[in-house]
């Protein structure tokens, strides 16, 4: 951390998940600033409202500045640059530069950065983009589910707070355990970030073995294109045995037993089932109500970002075939959702 009595963070994005994270991050004494783009920063006048399922009530969130030129982040010395785009956004023409700029003011410094854009084995591709030593980025995901209740209309279920809804900007729900996993990959970054995060007390941050988070983060994907293909139902009402179903399982296989997986993916792959898969999703749904979680699924997975879930699924679909592996399954959930 700097010498400065409080952590510095610069949050890369301010959609919904940089918006619950920076809220997050500043119980924690932490001092954030948003990049984003110009046409952003209207968006983003304080203070924000943020709702939260959990208690059912409105939070204030409004202890934070907002930048629009990458530049700005250069002799700027933050403590961690946290990254919230998406990985296609991350990956194209413009967010490669972005990332490039990102090297420029970090290499040199003791600033750590957390990859917070879902995707396969995407670290390799950071580093050799922003040559930023290896040790100073580490793969990052959040678990807390949100979305902008003025953007998306979901369902609001008994338990919810129509009115403060409805005058939130964000609405978040927090109920699967750690609220963020951070990669053992860049074991000082993910010691520091773990320590900061959940001195906020309002979440908890769980570090994973490098191996475990690349199989936890890319494994459950095949899951979206067969929920879709059924219509988006509840979990309860999916057919363990139905041909979509044994398609998206044998998928999740395929994923699971590249080798870059390791012995855990083995083991992943041998005990994955139909049942269970469905027993996963269908606790989680539970556990996060009144959360709208499987509408949320269809706004979020079928619609949003679809693009880099697909994108994810083809680049294990070339891992697999790198090593002489046909990854039928996942090929033909990929095709029937084209």
């Amino acid at each position: 951390m700097s010498h400065q009595s409080n952590p510095r963070v610069l949050i890369v994005g301010a959609g919904s998940m940089g918006l619950v994270c920076g809220y997050i991050l500043s119980e924690a004494k932490a001092e954030i600033t948003f990049l984003v783009r110009p046409h952003r920063v209207k968006d983003l006048s304080p203070p924000r409202r943020l709702y939260c399922f959990n208690d059912n009530k409105l939070k204030t969130f409004q202890a934070y500045q907002v930048a629009t030129d990458p530049e700005h982040m250069i002799d700027a010395q933050y403590d961690f640059i946290l990254i919230t785009l998406d990985t296609h956004a991350l990956m194209n023409e413009v967010g490669t530069e972005l990332v490039k700029v990102i090297g420029k003011a970090v290499c040199g410094s003791r600033t750590m950065v957390v990859i917070g854009s879902v995707s396969f084995d995407i670290r390799p591709w950071f580093l050799e983009t922003s040559q930023i030593p290896s040790e100073q980025v580490a793969n990052g995901m959040t678990l807390v589910h949100a979305y902008a209740p003025s953007v998306v209309k979901l369902p609001i279920h008994e338990g919810t707070d129509r009115k403060l809804l409805q005058e939130a900007d964000q609405g978040y729900v927090d109920s699967l355990g750690a609220g963020f996993i951070i990669s053992d990959s860049a074991p000082v970054v993910a010691e520091k970030f773990f320590a900061l995060y959940n001195s906020s007390t309002l979440s908890s941050c769980a570090v994973y073995p490098a191996e475990k988070y690349l199989l936890f983060s890319a494994s459950l994907f095949p899951v979206f294109p067969a929920y879709e293909l059924l219509g988006w139902p509840d979990y309860d009402a999916i057919d363990p045995e139905g041909e979509i179903w044994r398609l998206c399982i044998s998928a999740m296989k395929e994923i699971q037993r590249l080798s870059i997986m390791g012995v855990m993916g083995e083991g992943a792959a041998e005990s994955t089932s139909g049942v269970g898969v469905i027993q996963q999703f269908s606790g989680m749904a539970k556990a996060m109500f009144p959360f709208p979680l499987v509408e949320f699924y269809k706004y979020h997975h079928g619609g949003k970002v679809v693009t880099q879930d697909r994108e994810l699924m083809e680049i294990c679909v070339s891992y697999g075939k790198a090593e002489g592996k046909q990854m039928s399954a996942l090929r033909e959930l990929l095709r029937r959702t084209q």
